[in-house]
């Protein structure tokens, strides 16, 4: 039907009087090349159609197959999540407990770790205090012997000089007597 269309529309764009018979003979290839080629589009189409056509089976068929094997794991991930979604709920809010008990434990934590600190710098404090006491009567009681060791070594050094300058003395008398004493039973005389 369009091949002959399609000569009309040709005829008429011609003037009445230029159709020849090679304008004509050229027009009818023309046409029939047309033709063959509308024939040829046509029969693409049919095998295009037909090949859409199995190929759309083989794809329901896969999407079946797909659908056979899936749906039963999507049937048991549904019903797993439906079980375990009240579970999660209760683990949730079990960690959020949790957590709410573990914040307060590390506060009274740092809390008592405060409380220690404060309580290790006030002994820190009376540590040094006390050193410092121990310290001053060490300090004290050291200058205190050192003082009574002076007069301790004053009082006996005096007397034992004062003992020993008479020991002396009494040597030195006892030793002019003891030459005189010599000199006492012997000659009288200039010595030479």
């Amino acid at each position: 039907m369009m091949i002959r269309e399609g000569m009309m529309i040709g005829l008429w764009l011609q003037d009445a009087g230029s159709l020849s018979s090679g304008n004509t003979q050229l027009l009818t290839i023309f046409v029939g090349i047309a033709a063959a080629a509308l024939l040829m589009l046509g029969i693409a189409f049919v095998v295009l159609a037909v090949v859409a056509v199995k190929l759309g089976k083989k794809v329901t068929i896969t999407i079946d197959e797909v659908k056979a094997k899936t749906m039963p794991i999507i049937a048991t991930a549904n019903t797993m999540l439906v079980d375990l979604s009240p579970k999660v709920k209760v683990v949730s809010a079990n960690l959020v407990e949790t957590s709410h008990v573990v914040r307060a434990k590390v506060q009274e934590f740092e809390t008592t770790l405060s409380d220690v600190n404060q309580t290790i710098k006030d002994a820190n404090l009376k540590t040094h205090q006390q050193v410092g006491r121990v310290d001053a009567i060490v300090t004290t009681t050291l200058s205190r012997t050192a003082s009574i060791a002076d007069t301790i070594h004053t009082s006996i050094r005096k007397p034992v000089n004062e003992v020993a300058g008479m020991v002396n003395g009494f040597k030195a008398g006892l030793d002019v007597l003891m030459s005189r004493a010599k000199d006492f039973g012997g000659p009288r005389g200039p010595k030479y």
